[in-house]
């Protein structure tokens, strides 16, 4: 591929140095020593900076919110990427762009995402999606449609295009180093969509009158306010009172899309207000931190009878608040569910003195150790252990009755570092959001299991998605290496188990033979699962995360 793009690079430069060759004359260089004179208008390189930042931002942005809050796939993040460039490409066309017309469409689009946002939408994941990235399209056209419709004489295009390059840079530093140390959620993306409004100023004069932009501010926040506590008591369903509460501010704040500054601090006034106002269905935030890893959140339920783990938008553990029922395991590590089961069929073939567990959470899965047993967790994010290890939030770890320890760092690394043969049991449960990482679903890492397993071990993996169906990657693996492989996807959960705090979680159980799943054959819920395709099962060269959509 760069091979390629440097005999293409190559072809360019040739053919430009042969369209000069053939038009340069006398007149032609004269016009360009007559342009080189006309100097650029003071403030317009910082509106090329900010034109080349809240594109780059914004794509960021999109991306980590689509891939943390609304589906956490793998590759999602080519979309984004591609849009943005194709934006670039479109806008330094030969013969522009309708930027009027897109200006028209502009604020329809930003009061469309902004209630997304403010209403916490997750589904339909595609139409979400394509919201957004028919978003980012628009203001990645008329951002860069600026700054192809400004563009310098030949003489000033190094500043021009210096500028470019530095304000995709600010975007990039920004999101990537910037707001994870200034906020605690994915803030970036609603203030840059506030910030894109801007854009639509250029080149227009700016707001002569200080008074009339503070009113804004306050009068528009002053009504989210007021409609965001009116709503709970005029209507009963959750997404009836959200529309109220949000979408009339932001139907006022449309009807000042003829200002582009009032109209930007319209919705970053509605966008604040509803960011900190508190959901009381999702209860009560009581930690928010984000490191390299995303956002790590503790939160109590509406009922105030559960406190819940979460990485971006899925739920990474529970447990009850109440003292007595403290040492219950509950979201996908329910005593009903099938990790229970996994347990207990290794005990049924012998003591389960070694544990190993690559992923934390809350700690739940230590519930289940008993004294003697030595439990070691694999966790790669500090964020996470230093939450698990609270007992303020979670008393998993405190309350085990076996030993509890903690390795930090990345599973397969430290993995490497325990003797051969050293675990009976050996619980994969690592997700980033709603992922596991691919790195450890692959060959490579199964035969890193094996070795590191009892003679008569069990591995037992969670496998849970809500977009990707993992099953026949794991099934062809241990048909590749002969050993049996058994899977139970406990996904029909009632309303009793759900009010108990139970989720539902799909896992799978693999031995070296069949005698040493003990008694697991005996749960009903449980069937042999055999690889479909031995041929294309997942290595550390090869994936292929197309061929296990649930489309």
């Amino acid at each position: 591929g760069f091979a390629t793009l440097l005999v293409l690079i190559a072809l360019c430069a040739l053919a430009c140095r042969r369209f000069a060759l053939v038009t340069g004359d006398a007149s032609s260089v004269q016009q360009a020593n007559h342009t080189s004179e006309i100097p650029v208008p003071p403030g317009r390189a910082a509106q090329w900076i900010f034109c080349a930042f809240v594109p780059s931002s914004l794509s960021i942005g999109v991306t980590t919110y689509l891939v943390t809050e609304i589906a956490s796939v793998p590759l999602l993040w080519v979309l984004p990427l591609s849009v943005y460039l194709i934006t670039f490409i479109l806008a330094f066309r030969t013969g522009g762009l309708p930027l009027d017309k897109l200006r028209r469409l502009f604020p329809l689009s930003a009061v469309a995402i902004a209630l997304t946002l403010l209403l916490r939408a997750r589904d339909p994941a595609p139409l979400l999606i394509s919201l957004h990235l028919a978003f980012l399209f628009l203001v990645g056209l008329l951002a860069h449609g600026r700054l192809a419709e400004s563009r310098p004489p030949s003489s000033h295009l190094t500043r021009f295009f210096l500028c470019i390059s530095f304000g995709g840079l600010v975007g990039g530093l920004f999101n990537g180093i910037i707001a994870p140390w200034l906020f605690a959620s994915n803030l970036e993306y609603p203030l840059v969509l506030a910030l894109s409004t801007l854009v639509l100023s250029f080149p227009q004069t700016k707001e002569t009158r200080w008074v009339v932009p503070v009113f804004v501010v306050a009068g528009i926040g002053a009504l989210a306010i007021i409609t965001g506590t009116v709503a709970p008591s005029l209507f009963h369903g959750k997404m009836a009172r959200n529309v109220f509460a949000f979408g009339v501010p932001l139907l006022v704040a449309f009807f000042l899309a003829r200002w582009p500054t009032r109209f930007a601090l319209a919705l970053a006034s509605i966008l604040a207000v509803g960011w900190w106002m508190p959901s009381t269905e999702e209860g009560k935030t009581l930690l928010a931190r984000r490191n390299f890893f995303g956002i790590t959140r503790v939160s109590i339920d509406a009922e105030n009878r559960i406190r819940r783990l979460h990485h971006g938008n899925t739920i990474h553990g529970m447990q009850f608040i109440e003292e007595r029922r403290q040492d219950q395991p509950l979201a996908y590590y329910h005593r009903t569910g099938p990790v229970r089961q996994i347990i207990a069929a290794r005990r049924s073939v012998g003591p389960s003195a070694q544990v190993a567990v690559i992923g934390l959470g809350t700690g739940a899965l230590a519930s289940y150790a008993r004294p003697g047993e030595r439990w070691t967790f694999y966790e790669i994010d500090p964020l996470v252990i230093g939450v698990a290890r609270n007992t303020n939030y979670f008393t998993y770890l405190h309350r085990s009755a076996g030993e509890v320890r903690i390795q930090v760092g990345d599973a397969r690394q430290k993995f490497r570092a325990a003797g051969d043969g050293e675990y009976d049991l050996i619980l994969i449960d690592a997700f980033s959001s709603d992922l596991p990482p691919l790195h450890l679903l692959t060959e490579e890492a199964f035969s890193l299991y094996f070795s590191k397993l009892s003679a008569r071990g069990l591995i037992g993996l969670h496998i849970s998605n809500r977009h990707l169906d993992f099953l026949p990657v794991v099934a062809n693996l241990a048909t590749a290496a002969g050993v049996p492989c058994w899977s139970f996807a406990d996904i029909a959960l009632d309303e009793v188990a759900e009010s108990e705090g139970k989720l539902a979680s799909h896992w799978v159980a693999v031995a070296r033979q069949e005698s040493d799943l003990g008694n697991l054959k005996k749960f009903r819920q449980w069937t042999a699962v055999k690889g479909a395709d031995v041929r294309r099962r997942w290595t550390d060269d090869y994936s292929n995360i197309l061929s296990v959509f649930r489309w």
